[in-house]
């Protein structure tokens, strides 16, 4: 997704969406924060993967993460 036109993962957007959801994200994987949500990279890498096998549940628990994975994958479709 991060592709040549730079880092979706380093957006500025991202990381809005990032101070906004982020404990929601380590709450829904009921996880501690410093585990794999400590940073901005790190969510994103972590909402990659829950927007491939769990969509509805990020769309559910982070809808901005979830509209921004979407964003992503529109993009490279």
């Amino acid at each position: 997704v991060d592709g040549e036109d730079g880092k979706a993962s380093d957006a500025s957007e991202w990381n809005l969406i990032y101070e906004e959801e982020s404990q929601s994200l380590s709450d829904f994987l009921l996880v501690n924060a410093s585990a794999n949500t400590y940073h901005p990279r790190e969510a994103f890498a972590t909402a990659f993967a829950i927007y491939l096998l769990d969509p509805q549940g990020l769309a559910e628990t982070c809808p901005q993460m979830y509209s921004f994975m979407n964003a992503c994958f529109e993009s490279i479709q």
